[in-house]
């Protein structure tokens, strides 16, 4: 047996409960929350079951009580599991399927700080005094980013607001420039700049977060309410604009921009919006996605937004403290204040420390960057697609930017929406083939529809990939780089370039390449292939698909090939990405998944690119949390040729949470991940995989999309980057 099982028993003192259990190792702190089911007596646990999967197992794994020497009896059922090594998706998969526990999870990290040198707590008198709170500080890391750059006073930070109190003791350093016509003395704007760039460590008041950059003061012309004409908030942003200020504060409910306008302004500055303070609303909306106008709503000291009772909705982007937040005054006061005024500078002050390290950075780049580094959100699923990507972290986004920069000429392509654009620029997992610089659209429309559509299948006419190349570094390119597109028929595995060159144009080839132009430091440009996709040949009618972009033709910024191993291509080389999809319509009307019909199927590959055998790990399921899996409405079945049957037969027989339905098929029986462990494939072998899912309910809603994943990793981890992952699909 080519299996070689590894048995690791793990004791707890009080509970005589024995594990075995394995899986390829990641170095990665973790830890799992347990539910025991209710009808197993806890005392008896040792004698009901084992898990008995292999290859490696986990070399320091702990299992405690998560209530010990608890009163009520039921929260004995509540066990925490935690190691410094293996994978923690596979160990819940396999906890799972033992069929002992009702729930298991993956525990919540409480919190994030990764710097180990924040400078010392500020002397600032009111702070260190304990007259007011530095919550709104303390809860984005500043002192983790002050540790990189407090500021460079040749980075401004524009604030277009009502009237500033510039003499303020704390503001009277900060002011690069004030213009605009004196009005009322109204508090809003001394507010707003206090959170942005308070002069800070001057033993007065308190602390800005952008406290060694300088504010750029635009006042506009208001009433004594601090209600202003909208055509007056839109002279002060112009204003700034053409004074190259790089960042621009709005904390005002509208801008008075035309599309045209605010689309050139964030082409060279980056805007930030003030989301609003009333839940519901849509202020902004006309520009908020536009690339670097960036939409702030508000979260509490804690991290949670729905105490704030501020804006949420599908524009926002971020969030930053929104409640209570210490700033200064007129009158050379202090104050705590509430709304999302205060945390949109908290984000213009983080960008100005961000272009203090990195200056080359356009305001797309900032705005990817400042999404890709955030916390998350304690309370983001009441919200749904409301409360962008999580809350602020400066720290974060200030390393980011700083690790972003470079002398030497680098263009690039993101893997995944928390890709901060550099090579090996997130943290290695499985789901690294849907880059959003990627999209399809049926029709010529994706310069201004850069919203990804599946390709439909129709003889004759083609349909458009549109791929976005930006500047990282701070020298222009060369104008003789190419940007290459590929096609391939769908894999868990595949490789460069046999995969993709059209050495056998019915599995993959070359859609085109063109010239990219010279990019300026900063610049993007978006480039449109047609693409005239083959009739599907072989088995299956809905055959999914990947592409391929490769920036190719570089001599400063060369690709490096990873034989056999396209997921190191894309994930070590920020100029390869990658994109699923799925094909439709190749036969009229053909189902896809979520249509409006009771069954549907899907085609792909699962083996080995190799030349040499391989075992490999396959897991059928969702790998992430939803509302509804689709697990859970349909019954799923995965059908083979007879190779394939072959090889997987071995490893499927004799299981529960697998049926087998003859003709070289079975059914998946758990709504939870099904992993097949150790699969052995000789070397270049792939085999065809087709899935079907069959409805279980009378009518799909059509309103309701299902994401359903097929993965596959070595079974043996690398030994410096852990798990090895060579593909994946989401369907």
């Amino acid at each position: 047996n080519l299996l070689q099982t590894i048995q690791t028993n793990i004791m707890l003192r009080s509970l005589s409960l024995s594990l075995v259990i394995s899986t390829l190792g990641f170095a990665q702190n973790f830890s799992i929350r347990c539910l025991l089911n209710n009808n197993l007596d806890i005392h008896q646990i040792d004698s009901l079951f084992q898990v008995s999967v292999a290859r490696q197992s986990f070399s320091d794994l702990q299992i405690r009580f998560t209530y010990p020497n608890a009163q009520n009896p039921e929260l004995h059922k509540y066990l925490i599991v935690q190691g410094n090594e293996g994978n923690p998706l596979h160990l819940i998969t396999t906890l799972l399927n033992t069929g002992v526990f009702q729930d298991v999870k993956m525990d919540d990290l409480a919190s994030i700080n990764l710097c180990t040198n924040p400078l010392p707590p500020v002397n600032d008198l009111w702070i260190a005094n304990n007259w007011v709170n530095n919550d709104a500080l303390t809860l984005v890391d500043a002192r983790c980013a002050w540790s990189i750059t407090t500021g460079d006073p040749n980075i401004s930070i524009g604030i277009a607001d009502t009237e500033f109190e510039n003499l303020h003791e704390d503001l009277i350093n900060q002011v690069y420039q004030i213009n605009g016509p004196n009005s009322s003395n109204h508090y809003h704007g001394t507010r707003v700049f206090g959170v942005a760039g308070a002069q800070t460590n001057n033993n007065l008041g308190i602390a800005g977060i952008g406290y060694n950059c300088k504010g750029a003061l635009e006042r506009i012309s208001h009433s004594s309410n601090g209600s202003a004409w909208s055509g007056n908030i839109e002279t002060a942003i112009w204003n700034l604009y053409t004074d190259s200020i790089p960042v621009i504060n709005v904390s005002w409910t509208g801008t008075g921009l035309d599309l045209l306008a605010a689309e050139e302004i964030a082409e060279h500055s980056v805007i930030v919006l003030a989301a609003g303070n009333t839940p519901n609303g849509s202020n902004h909306s006309a520009i908020a996605d536009i690339p670097g106008v960036v939409l702030v709503s508000g979260v509490d000291h804690t991290g949670a937004h729905g105490p704030t009772g501020h804006r949420h909705n599908q524009w926002v982007d971020l969030c930053a403290q929104s409640t209570n937040v210490t700033t200064t005054d007129i009158s050379n006061g202090y104050t705590g204040d509430w709304g999302t005024s205060y945390a949109a500078p908290m984000v213009s002050g983080t960008i100005g420390l961000m272009l203090s390290v990195n200056d080359c950075l356009s305001p797309k780049q900032i705005e990817d960057i400042l999404e890709s580094t955030t916390n998350p959100i304690t309370d983001a699923a009441n919200f749904p697609n409301g409360v962008g990507s999580g809350y602020l972290n400066a720290y974060r986004a200030v390393k980011a930017a700083q690790d972003f920069n470079s002398t030497s000429l680098d263009l690039y392509m993101r893997d995944r929406l928390d890709d901060v654009g550099y090579d090996a620029g997130y943290t290695w997992t499985w789901n690294f083939d849907d880059s959003p610089d990627i999209w399809v659209r049926n029709q010529n429309d994706g310069f201004l529809n850069q919203v990804h559509e599946s390709p439909e299948y129709q003889s004759g006419s083609p349909v458009y990939v549109y791929v976005r190349v930006g500047n990282k570094s701070c020298v222009p390119s060369l104008g003789s780089e190419k940007l290459a597109l590929y096609w391939s028929k769908a894999s868990t595995n595949s490789s460069w370039p046999q995969n993709w060159n059209g050495s056998d144009p019915t599995i993959g080839n070359k859609i085109n390449e063109i010239d990219i132009p010279i990019l300026q430091p900063g610049e993007h440009t978006i480039l449109e292939f047609a693409w005239n996709i083959l009739p599907n040949t072989g088995i299956g009618t809905t055959w999914n698909n990947c592409l391929l972009a490769r920036i190719e033709n570089s001599s400063v910024d060369p690709i490096t090939v990873y034989p056999g191993d396209q997921g190191q291509d894309v994930y070590q080389n920020n100029n390869v990405s990658m994109k699923n999809l799925v094909v439709t319509n190749y036969i009229s009307g053909s189902p896809q998944v979520g249509a409006d019909s009771k069954g549907s199927e899907l085609y792909f590959y699962i083996g080995n690119t190799n030349t040499t055998e391989n075992y490999y790990d396959i897991v059928f399921g969702n790998l992430e949390d939803n509302d509804i899996q689709i697990s859970q409405v349909s019954e799923i079945t995965v059908h083979l040729d007879q190779q394939g049957w072959n090889i997987v037969y071995p490893y499927i027989q004799g299981r529960e949470d697998i049926h087998m339905r003859g003709s070289n098929s079975f059914t998946l029986m758990d709504s939870n991940p099904v992993e097949l462990s150790n699969v052995y494939f000789p070397g270049n072998v792939r085999i065809p995989v087709r899935l079907t899912f069959n409805f279980l309910i009378d009518e799909v809603d059509q309103s309701i999309t299902y994401d359903y994943h097929v993965t596959q990793n070595y079974s043996l981890p690398h030994a410096e980057i852990g798990e090895r992952w060579t593909g994946g699909y989401i369907f």
